[in-house]
């Protein structure tokens, strides 16, 4: 089993993805009718997406060397992916407390990490395929489910 990631690397990816997500939903709310909708739903699919993907990682976690895995190791599914963002609202809501519960156990889990059943751990091995590849991936495996 991989390492959990260090909690200094979880919180610059955090920074990064927030800065990206800041960038696009300025883009959207200056430039697109109704943006604030566009933002929202960026929001809700911006993680999942990523973080089901191959690649496992956000852009931010992947320039930190981290992916997100079930509690084996394994990729997590869209809708593991999307009850983990929706928990971390909750974990940042009550003063980012949540996020704290990383200092206090061995696996360096937070409250969204413990209740989704996901880890965050050190990437080691490279991807076969490129970092856009896999995200491009996931969406049309997204697109494909939907379909059904």
């Amino acid at each position: 089993m991989s390492t959990p990631t260090s909690i200094i690397n979880r919180f610059f990816a955090l920074i990064i993805d927030f800065i990206i997500t800041l960038m696009i939903t300025f883009f959207f709310n200056r430039f697109i009718p109704f943006g604030w909708f566009f933002s929202v739903i960026l929001r809700l699919v911006y993680d999942p997406i990523f973080l089901s993907s191959k690649a496992q990682a956000t852009p931010g976690k992947y320039l930190m060397k981290i992916k997100i895995t079930d509690l084996s190791g394994n990729r997590i599914s869209f809708k593991t992916s999307l009850l983990r963002l929706l928990l971390s609202y909750c974990s940042a809501f009550f003063l980012i407390l949540g996020y704290f519960f990383a200092f206090f156990n061995d696996r360096k889990q937070t409250f969204h990490d413990l209740f989704a059943g996901t880890l965050a751990v050190d990437q080691t091995e490279d991807l076969d395929q490129g970092l856009f590849h896999c995200w491009l991936d996931e969406l049309k495996n997204i697109k494909t489910s939907f379909n059904r």
